[in-house]
C-alpha cells in the first residue's frame, strides 16, 4: 500500500484524467496485486481530510466501469462519524463528486471484507456502492 500523500482538491482534479487511461483487469489484479491501481500513485486520490479514493477503469467480462474505492487514514479522518451506510455513501459522493461531479448514487449493498467502500459506475447505469464489513 503507498503512502499517504495528502493534495488539494485542485491538485487530484487536475490529475483525474490521467488515472482513467490505463484499463485494469481484475483477474490480473487478483493474481498479482502489484497490478491493483492501489499500487499506483496517479490512480490513488489521498484528500487533506484523511479520506483516501482509489479511482480506475475496470473491464469485467465485456463490460467496461469506472471503479472508485474509499477507505480512510485512521490519524486524521474520525470513521465513527458515519454511523451507517447512507452516511458512508455521502461522504463517498461528496468526495468523488469533487473531483468528477457528474457521479451518481445507484444500489447499497454490504459484503464481508475490510471496511473498503466500492462504487462501480457504468455509463448507461447508477454508481452501485458496496461497503465491506468489518
Amino acid at each position: 500500500m503507498l503512502s499517504f500523500e495528502s493534495e488539494t482538491v485542485k491538485e487530484l482534479k487536475a490529475r483525474y484524467s490521467e488515472a482513467m487511461t490505463k484499463i485494469y483487469n481484475p483477474d490480473i489484479i487478483i493474481a498479482d496485486n502489484n497490478e491493483s491501481p492501489g499500487n499506483n500513485r496517479k490512480n490513488v486520490f489521498d484528500f487533506e481530510d484523511g479520506v483516501r479514493i482509489v479511482a480506475s477503469r475496470d473491464k469485467f467480462d465485456n463490460i467496461y466501469l469506472t471503479h472508485y474505492s474509499m477507505s480512510f487514514n485512521p490519524d486524521i479522518f474520525n470513521t465513527s462519524t458515519l454511523e451507517n451506510s447512507q452516511q458512508v455513501m455521502k461522504c463517498a459522493l461528496s468526495h468523488i463528486n469533487s473531483i468528477r461531479p457528474e457521479a451518481t448514487i445507484g444500489n447499497v449493498m454490504t459484503r464481508g471484507g475490510n471496511g473498503v467502500v466500492h462504487l462501480f459506475y457504468n455509463e448507461t447505469e447508477a454508481l452501485n456502492l458496496v461497503i465491506d464489513g468489518k
